[in-house]
């Protein structure tokens, strides 16, 4: 067992003894032999005249007072507790994973479904200006939160303060699934060795799967996430300021 076990007990014979925290505090004339998980102590009543056997993870402490002849200790690894937490650790985050992935893919389904030709075109400008998206999606990290900041304390720009920190937030949203699915689309045209890219919910699904395994990888993995994404926020803003422009050159006022 991995209880504790306490022995205070005159026993006569030959004693074989498993658990956690073991302590012997009688008189045991016989052959003794202990295996304890965790810890072993030798009481200050005990009379063992005979050599112990002792296997645990360390070696024995024996108190003031104690009679005991020698004690043989083999030290043994604690293996089962380590493998019992490991396993948690590793569910745990297996069933994180699951739920992010699965998350991420019905909130890519839904923007797909609402905006699908908004969608593939983000997943497009991802390959237009590549280095120019990296840079601007890594401004407007920096600048989003700033704006917020200035904002708020302005106090009449209160409103809109909120209104940029959503905004920012629901296109840092956006850009992670416009990531996943470019990766997604990237990985069918390679394998399939077709010539244009397809925005589906293969590629979504794909795409979510396999940054989630690139982002186990320590440093690495987060660093080839964090490229993409702000590859695809900067294309995101650009295509945004785009379309702003865009509705500002059709509103404008005609000059007869």
């Amino acid at each position: 067992g991995t209880g504790d076990l306490i022995v205070d007990a005159t026993v006569v014979g030959s004693v074989k003894i498993s658990g956690g925290a073991v302590t012997l505090n009688n008189s045991l004339p016989g052959n003794v032999s202990v295996i304890a998980s965790e810890s072993f102590i030798v009481g200050s009543k005990a009379i063992i005249p005979s050599t112990i056997s002792y296997k645990g993870v360390s070696e024995a402490k024996v108190q003031d007072g104690a009679q005991v002849g020698t004690i043989d200790f083999q030290k043994i690894n604690n293996r089962a507790g380590q493998g019992h937490i490991s396993g948690m650790i590793i569910a745990l985050f297996s069933i994180a994973f699951v739920f992010k992935a699965v998350g991420l893919i019905l909130a890519g389904l839904l923007l797909m479904k609402l905006f699908p030709r908004t969608a593939a075109a983000s997943a497009r400008s991802m390959d237009n200006a590549k280095w120019l998206n990296l840079g601007v999606g890594a401004i407007a990290l920096i600048v989003g939160p700033i704006a917020f900041l200035v904002l708020l304390i302005t106090f009449f720009g209160m409103y809109i303060a909120f209104l940029v920190l959503f905004a920012w937030l629901i296109m840092l949203l956006i850009a992670a699934l416009i990531a996943s699915v470019h990766v997604g689309a990237w990985i069918i045209k390679y394998l399939t060795k077709k010539d244009v890219m397809v925005y589906d919910w293969q590629a979504l699904v794909i795409g979510v799967v396999v940054l989630g395994i690139i982002m186990i990888i320590p440093f690495v993995g987060s660093l080839i996430f964090f490229i993409l994404l702000m590859m695809a926020f900067g294309g995101i803003i650009r295509q945004l300021y785009a379309h702003i422009k865009s509705e500002q050159v059709q509103n404008a006022p005609q000059v007869i």
